[in-house]
């Protein structure tokens, strides 16, 4: 959200995409903002534009962040307290659902590892790879949930 001074008149006579002393916040497409770049030469849907790629590329740069975060807590270089409490019940929630999804996915490639260790056929993708006594057999089927193995955010096995 931009921010915009005004003289007397009410007139904009500054913008800024940071908040300044004695500003106001505005839309980025307000009508009199958009006059007063014209006015100056600055091309609204341009910075319209650039808005809205910040707003897209914030979902990946907040995963970008909680993975450095993730990070430095396995490295014991930050500790979970040392985060303000709202921001450790948000860290928390993330990796619950997190280990719920991969939860979700782990019971579902066990479910079709058991149907195909029990029923293979030439037509299935992995038919090639023998179950029986295989790794992923042993780990994934018929193995109570407590036994099931963890996996890091690469899908490699922790």
């Amino acid at each position: 959200m931009p921010y915009v001074l005004r003289d007397s008149k009410g007139q904009i006579t500054r913008a800024s995409a940071r908040p300044i002393m004695g500003g106001q916040s505005v839309p980025y497409n307000a009508p009199e903002l958009v006059a007063f770049l014209k006015a100056r030469h600055q091309d609204p849907k341009e910075i319209e534009d650039a808005f809205l790629e910040l707003r897209q590329t914030d979902t990946d740069m907040s995963r970008a962040i909680e993975d450095v975060v993730m990070a430095l807590l396995r490295r014991h270089v930050l500790q979970l307290n040392d985060l303000p409490k709202p921001v450790q019940d948000r860290i928390a929630l993330r990796v619950r659902l997190r280990v719920f999804i991969q939860s979700a996915y782990d019971q579902a490639s066990r479910a079709v590892l058991y149907a195909q260790d029990q029923h293979p056929t030439p037509s299935d993708s992995t038919a090639d790879i023998p179950l029986k006594g295989h790794a992923a057999s042993e780990l994934f089927i018929n193995q109570p949930a407590s036994s099931d193995p963890t996996f890091d955010e690469q899908g490699q096995m922790a």
